[in-house]
């Protein structure tokens, strides 16, 4: 019986998709090596053999799920040869990607023996991360087969598959730092670096020889903005971001993911945001200063996990630079420097305003969410009166595809929500065993969350001992043999950075765990945390500090709903299966019931 197989490709950037090195090559080597084995292929995805492009398939026929690069790889929908196989235009430094977790739901289903792809460096660029998705293959009982490199199924093949896994997680490091170097190096020497010009430009010439020119038919727009912003509209109306973002969209200005045709913007053609217009006017390209390295790549932050702890993870992600440390490269203009300060001037003096007007204290602040479109509540003022209200941010004009999606929520009156929930925790915290208990309960139920992360942890450690017996060994043979200082040092180099790497990713999985998992120690420390509550809750009651550090630290959370023709929060806190149900009314008229 034939084996069933799927056809794995990936490429890193849209410029890795029509080269030589790129998805058409792939889908030819990966297709006659499945070929020749004589494997059945299966799966739900397909792509074009042609060009390796994803394609689906509906009544018109066969297309190209991403048209801007098929135009851009020259490819006919007339001449789409479609053969099933996943195909992810994504990081391999990463174990979730589109087109791998599809691929992993069809080998929980049961329905594949085999996975073929082009090389180590296609299956995955860290040494960490091909190891998990291997032993996760493995577990299933398909194969790993790759259409350019043999490795033998004995130690000596893992060691070989293991040192290309190495050098190809470098290689990826080397060429990224390599480019970065040059792109500094190049923007000091005067010339521009960059993919895509700035709204307003075009780019002009190629290699060494790229500049900037203005592109009127967009540059015009540039100047209306900083002109609606910075001095008013024809009528002498001075316009606010949202106000300048709707004026654009209103007359179907295109945006600039528009001009470049990115097909994943949510907002739709000509729909612009504030953010968008806030990013151009703190631009100084617009006065002929562009500039290199205004972010840096962060590889690790301080996240909250889902249950409200804090743990170092691991993230690909830039922070801004201080502009004092850019690069800056002369180029034409387009707004002068009075309009581009007077601009910059407004910006300062909204953002000091929205300080000084954030005057009220909102005890759920990040706890609710609503209950009709999922976003996020979110305290405001009332336009007049001294209240505010928790909003759901989908009502915002904004984020609500131009206000067309607009959110149907009810606004929440704050101070009822903010009394009604501290009554219900002050109530429940009071009962000792009840919190107790519960504890004890979620302690047992977040074990069984960590299995995967234990599972991970393990291999991960197995590796790194499995590495360091392999450095050992090379000490052995150098100091046993007559092996040359070079051949240690370069046999050692890749083990050490692959161990330096397993380490990292140890150290960030002890780090999820940790954060994870409830301890003795834990449900000793709310005990106490109890006791003293009880004992201070009256002065809780006046100390908007201290309700709020309780509530975080019970992990309060809620869904705004409605519950019998009532508004309510229905939410969790620490105690699991101990659901909160609390219907927001006026607290004097609830008062007056009692």
């Amino acid at each position: 019986m034939s084996k069933r197989a799927v056809l794995y490709l990936r490429v890193s950037s849209d410029e890795q998709t029509w080269e030589t090195a790129g998805l058409p090559e792939q889908a030819d080597v990966c297709y006659q090596y499945a070929m020749r084995q004589g494997y059945v292929l299966v799966g739900d995805w397909y792509f074009d053999l042609v060009s390796g492009l994803r394609i689906t398939k509906d009544d018109t026929g066969w297309r190209f799920t991403d048209t801007r690069k098929a135009e851009r790889a020259g490819a006919k929908t007339e001449n789409i040869t479609p053969i099933r196989g996943y195909v992810d235009d994504y990081t391999g430094k990463r174990v979730n990607r589109p087109a791998m977790d599809a691929l992993r739901d069809l080998v929980e289903r049961g329905g594949l023996d085999a996975l073929v792809t082009r090389d180590t460096q296609r299956f995955a660029r860290k040494r960490n991360v091909a190891g998990y998705l291997k032993d996760w293959f493995r577990r299933f009982g398909v194969e790993i087969d790759y259409a350019t490199q043999d490795f033998a199924d004995n130690a000596a093949g893992q060691a070989q598959e293991g040192m290309h896994e190495v050098f190809d997680e470098w290689q990826a490091e080397e060429l990224r730092e390599k480019a970065i170097r040059g792109q500094r190096r190049a923007a000091r020497m005067g010339r521009i670096v960059l993919s895509q010009p700035s709204y307003g430009y075009k780019k002009v010439g190629k290699g060494k020889d790229v500049r900037l020119e203005i592109d009127e038919e967009t540059a015009k727009i540039i100047r209306l903005i900083f002109g609606w912003y910075a001095h008013g509209d024809e009528n002498g109306k001075v316009l606010p971001l949202k106000g300048v973002a709707k004026r654009l969209t209103a007359m179907r200005v295109p945006t600039p993911a528009d001009r470049l045709g990115r097909q994943k913007k949510k907002a739709g053609y000509g729909e612009w945001g504030p953010g968008s217009i806030r990013a151009i006017l703190r631009n100084p390209v617009y006065i002929g200063r562009w500039a290199y390295g205004k972010r840096r790549r962060v590889r690790e932050r301080i996240k909250r996990t889902p249950d409200g702890r804090r743990a170092i993870v691991e993230v690909y992600s830039y922070d801004p630079v201080p502009r004092d440390e850019w690069i800056t490269v002369e180029v034409p203009s387009i707004v002068s420097e009075e309009l581009f300060n007077a601009a910059q001037r407004r910006l300062q003096e909204n953002k000091q305003r929205a300080r000084r007007n954030c005057r009220r204290q909102y005890l759920l602040r990040g706890m609710l969410t609503c209950g009709e479109c999922g976003g996020k509540m979110v305290g405001t003022p009332a336009p007049q009166g001294d209240y505010a209200y928790y909003r759901c941010n989908g009502k915002q004009w904004e984020r609500s595809n131009a206000g067309r999606n607009r959110c149907p929520s009810k606004l929440l009156r704050q101070d009822w929500a903010d009394t009604a929930v501290w009554q219900e925790i002050r109530e429940r915290l009071l009962n000792l065993d009840n919190l107790i208990a519960g504890l004890k309960q979620r302690q047992a139920e977040v074990e069984q969350t960590l299995v995967p992360l234990r599972d991970e942890l393990e291999w991960t450690e197995r590796e790194l001992a499995r590495y360091q017996a392999r450095i050992e060994r090379a000490l052995d043979l150098y100091l046993d043999s007559d092996y040359p200082k070079e051949w240690l040092d370069e046999r050692l180099a890749g083990e050490r950075q692959a161990q330096a790497e397993l380490e990292k990713a140890r150290q960030n999985l002890m780090g999820r765990i940790e954060a994870g998992r409830i301890d003795d120690s834990d449900i000793e420390t709310v005990e106490i945390f109890r006791e003293k509550a009880a004992n201070g809750l009256e002065v809780a009651d006046a100390h908007f500090e201290y309700k709020r550090q309780i509530l975080e630290t019970l992990r309060v959370q809620g869904t705004v709903k409605m519950i019998d023709g009532q508004q309510s929060i229905a939410g969790s806190w620490l105690i699991p299966e101990d659901e909160l149900i609390v219907n927001v009314v006026n607290p004097t008229a609830r008062i007056a019931a009692l």
